[in-house]
C-alpha cells in the first residue's frame, strides 16, 4: 500500500525545514560573517512552537498520545474501549476550551496592536494560529471518538447477532 502524506505532515516538514534553515543561517552569519541576525532566534522559536502544536494534531489523529497503561491492564474489552472514548471526548472538550480562551488573547493582542519584538509580526496572527491548531486538535479528538464509537457499536451488533 502506497504511503501518502497528509497536508499537516507536509506543513510540519516545511516548518522543520524552515526552522533548520533559519538556525543554520544564524550560525553561519554569526560565526563566519561575524554579523548576527537579530530576527532569526525569534523566527526559529515561533516556527518551533507551531511545529509542536501541529505535531499535536498529527499525534491525536494517529492515536499515539502518551497514556497511563496501568488502567489498560486493569480494564478489559468494552470497559477499556468506553474509557478510551470518554478520554477522547474530555480531551476534545479541553482543546475547545483552550481554543476559546485563546480567542481572548487574540482580541487583546489586536486591540493593543502587539507585535513581536524583532520581526514585527502581529502577535494576534501568531496567537490566532495557536487557536486554530487547538481547534484542529479538538476536531481530531472528535473524529477519533466517532471512529471508536462506531467500532464499539459495530462490535456490539456483531456480538449480538451471534446469540
Amino acid at each position: 500500500m502506497a504511503e501518502h502524506r497528509r497536508i499537516d505532515e507536509w506543513l510540519s516538514i516545511l516548518l522543520l525545514a524552515a526552522m533548520t534553515i533559519v538556525a543554520f543561517a544564524q550560525v553561519l552569519c554569526r560565526f563566519v560573517l561575524n554579523l548576527p541576525l537579530d530576527w532569526s532566534e525569534e523566527l526559529a522559536r515561533y516556527l518551533l512552537i507551531m511545529l509542536v502544536y501541529l505535531s499535536g494534531v498529527i499525534t491525536v489523529r494517529e492515536e499515539s498520545m502518551l497514556r497511563v497503561e496501568i488502567i489498560d491492564l486493569i480494564l478489559k474489552g468494552r470497559a477499556r474501549q468506553v474509557l478510551s472514548i470518554v478520554i477522547q471526548i474530555i480531551s476534545c472538550i479541553f482543546m475547545l476550551f483552550v481554543a476559546y480562551q485563546n480567542t481572548f488573547t487574540v482580541k487583546n493582542a489586536m486591540s493593543v496592536k502587539q507585535t513581536s519584538p524583532a520581526i514585527g509580526i502581529p502577535m494576534a496572527l501568531l496567537y490566532g494560529c495557536e487557536c486554530l491548531l487547538f481547534l484542529l486538535m479538538a476536531v481530531m479528538f472528535a473524529f477519533v471518538s466517532v471512529k471508536k464509537i462506531k467500532s464499539l457499536v459495530c462490535e456490539g451488533k456483531i456480538a449480538g447477532e451471534g446469540r
